[in-house]
């Protein structure tokens, strides 16, 4: 069942593409660099960070010198997406070409295309916070600018749209301390659904880990073979470790979150660590979330919110809209002709009465009865009354 970003079901053939960069102006008087993302485009994809240095000559210098460097996006001077650039190091390659360091932005499965064109009010920032700049000559940001036919381009800029996207949060820091092979992480996560956790640092130190919420393990401690044979090893620095057991992350769908625990239901998450004997004195290790989330699109602002338990986000945004007559507009939940207030899907474009649909979906069906696929479009339309939009909490 394919339930991942709402737009790739209605994505025409004829789309083009255009890779530029972005230079970044470099302010070595100040601890981050900021550039603003303007819309050149109709949506975008970041694809990387390119460093420039005369004074760096190999990887292992570059990734010390970016180890604390933290990558920050910001829409409407919210944060949607923030990584510590140790992790991304170590999640995709660093690529270097003569005096130039390439750094990969995990956005083809975290946030995938923004929408530009809905987001004429709402700033879209990047910045970058890293400590010793000076040994840096220039930073470019590498975007892929996707345009669109006419009919498309409309429809992102006049609807409302809550796109499907995966949060990659830091939720714990252990730092490991002399004489001491055992220990207690509290995870701070205030997602609601976690498929997994990304564990940064000398993997080949573990001996085993277990999470306990609430008080209870989870599971079995996962010993090195566990580790061995059900977490995907992504470096010697970086596994992904998922409550199914499957190797997840990059999947941007709602069934892969199938499984996955109801953190805002838990009081404690904690996970207890076992390290070797010889494991070095003031080692680190980070934990990172795989969240599931909303971008939320409206009225050109935009903004991130977890997705709720029953899966749709609370009120409908009302639209005058009338019906195609041209089609068979009979409801598929009531079995009776639609009158005033329709909803229609997104993937299969089936319209269904508001009032059948609002019942299915709070009855924990948070699909559509058609196509089964998840739920997207929180919009009631409404045939020849209401001039104006508003919203009409459930």
């Amino acid at each position: 069942m394919d339930t991942g970003l709402e737009h790739r079901s209605i994505i025409p053939n004829n789309r083009s593409h255009e890779m530029m960069y972005l230079p970044i102006n470099l302010n070595i008087n100040k601890s981050y660099q900021t550039v603003d993302i303007t819309r050149n485009a109709d949506t975008c994809k970041l694809k990387h960070i390119v460093f420039n240095s005369d004074i760096i000559q190999s990887i292992s210098e570059f990734k010390n010198l970016l180890n604390e460097a933290i990558f920050e996006l910001t829409l409407d001077n919210e944060i949607i997406a923030k990584y510590n650039f140790s992790f991304l190091m170590e999640l995709n390659e660093v690529k270097k070409v003569g005096n130039r360091f390439a750094i990969k932005i995990p956005h083809d499965h975290t946030i995938d295309e923004i929408i530009l064109i809905a987001l004429a009010r709402a700033p879209l920032k990047l910045n970058l916070h890293i400590t010793n700049i000076s040994v840096i000559s220039a930073i470019n940001l590498y975007i892929d600018y996707i345009y669109y036919d006419r009919e498309q381009r409309v429809q992102f800029d006049d609807n409302v749209h809550n796109i499907l996207i995966q949060d990659i949060q830091e939720c714990g820091i252990l730092n490991v301390e002399n004489n001491k092979t055992h220990y207690k992480l509290n995870l701070h996560d205030n997602s609601h659904r976690t498929k997994g956790y990304f564990i940064e640092g000398d993997i080949s130190k573990i001996k085993s880990f277990c999470i306990r919420m609430n008080g209870y393990d989870r599971f079995d401690e996962y010993d090195q073979m566990a580790m061995q044979l059900y977490c995907h090893h992504i470096s010697d620095n970086l596994i992904y470790f998922s409550y199914t057991g499957q190797n997840n992350y990059k999947d941007m769908t709602l069934d892969s979150y199938t499984g996955s625990p109801d953190h805002s239901r838990l009081d404690t998450i904690v996970m207890l660590f076992k390290f070797d004997e010889n494991i070095n004195i003031e080692s680190q290790f980070k934990i990172y979330s795989v969240s599931l989330k909303y971008l939320h699109y409206s009225f050109k602002f935009g903004r991130c919110v977890y997705v709720p338990t029953s899966g749709i986000l609370k009120g409908w945004i009302i639209e005058k809209k009338e019906l195609d007559e041209s089609r068979d507009n009979m409801c598929s939940i009531s079995h009776m002709p639609i009158e005033t207030e329709y909803c229609t899907c997104l993937t299969c474009n089936n319209n269904f009465d508001h009032k059948s649909l609002a019942n299915w979906i709070s009855s924990d069906h948070p699909s559509c009865p058609m196509c089964r696929c998840f739920w997207k479009n929180n919009i009631k339309y409404v045939r020849d009354i209401i001039d104006t939009i508003h919203v009409d909490e459930l």
